[in-house]
């Protein structure tokens, strides 16, 4: 088995997008029928620091778990329109978040690697400010080694 610490201005930087909400409808005040439309989006993004232990199933084909921290910044936006009164608001979010997770390595000669992987980044964002919730991430990268 082999134990890596893994992170860097490329590799160590998780980008987990962007989940958005629209909404349109009708609300009333008793006495008339008011157009509404509210909307809300949510990013989150940081850089990771995480310690890779890797055990080598065969010549060609290895397992590996990682665990480590999420540095991660949530942006949050949200507005609402109500006939032609219109308001907004932005927030932000800044924690250290765990991170953990499982993948496999298959090698294709000395150089070049496929590498699939599931990643938990628990508790992102923060329950007073912009929500907090668990992202499940599953990848396939590309390795190349230089030598």
């Amino acid at each position: 088995p082999n134990v890596l610490i893994e992170g860097d201005k490329v590799s160590g930087y998780v980008d987990l997008g962007e989940i958005s909400y629209t909404a349109t409808g009708t609300v009333t005040d008793g006495f008339a029928d008011h157009a509404t439309d509210f909307s809300l989006s949510q990013s989150a993004a940081g850089p990771v620091l995480s310690l890779l232990g890797i055990w080598p199933v065969s010549e060609r084909f290895s397992v590996f778990g990682r665990v480590g921290i999420a540095l991660m910044s949530v942006d949050a936006d949200a507005a609402i329109s109500i006939d032609d009164i219109s308001d907004a608001a932005s927030t932000s979010s800044d924690r250290s978040n765990a991170t953990y997770g499982v993948g496999a390595e298959f090698s294709f000669g000395n150089r070049f690697a496929v590498r699939f992987a599931y990643d938990r980044y628990a508790g992102v964002g923060s329950d007073d400010i912009t929500g907090d919730t668990d992202v499940d991430l599953a990848s396939i990268g590309l390795r190349y080694t230089f030598r």
